[in-house]
Parts: structure tokens; sequence; C-alpha cells
């Protein structure tokens, strides 16, 4: 029994996180974006190439009736990626942006 190795890179960005691998054992390895799942729409799961790095935080009324469920996760008052991007402009007081910044910051009281 042969088993193919593909190492998975992982670039966690402050606007967007990709996955990407590459078949060792190709003769000319070609990197390959891993397709991310993502909510695009609440109760809408596609696919993405990259995850933009948005956290939205529901309000209850959103939240109920499964909209943010995943393929493996149910009951959620949050999600992050695509939608999370989009509700940053509609919805501003419940979406993070920007954290990883944030905490790099030096001046930023991590405990406030």
């Amino acid at each position: 029994m042969s088993m193919t190795v593909h190492p998975v890179g992982i670039d966690l960005g402050t606007t967007n996180s990709v996955l990407a691998y590459a078949p060792l054992d190709a003769e000319s390895p070609a990197i390959e974006l891993l397709p991310i799942p993502q909510h695009v729409a609440a109760g809408t799961v596609e696919s993405r190439t990259s995850l933009p790095s948005f956290l939205y935080l529901a309000s209850p009324h959103e939240s109920g009736g499964g909209a943010f469920d995943l393929p493996w996760s149910t009951g959620a008052a949050f999600t992050v990626g695509e939608f999370a991007r989009r509700q940053a402009a509609a919805v501003p007081d419940r979406t993070v942006t920007a954290a990883k910044s944030w905490l790099c910051h030096s001046r930023v009281d991590r405990r406030q």
C-alpha cells in the first residue's frame, strides 16, 4: 500500500487566510489551493479559495433557525469568512476585523 504525502501550507493573513498543498510524489509538484467552506449568506455555504479574516457576531434573531449552521457544527451565533466580511460594512458594531493587527499593536491593552 503506497501513501501519497501532501504537505499543507497555511497563510493566516490579516485580510484573508489560505490553505494550499503540493503532492510530493509528482514529477513537477504544483501548489494547489484547498477550497474552504464558508457562509456566503445566511444559510448558504459555498467553498472559496480564501477565507476573509472577519468574524460576524449575529444578533439573536439572526442566529435562530440554523442560519449559521455548518455541516460539522450547529447552533452557532457567529460566522467567519465571506458573509462576515460583507456584514462589516452593513453592521460594523457586530463585526470583528483586523484582530491580528490589533493584537500586534504595541499600544493595545490586550486585557481590555
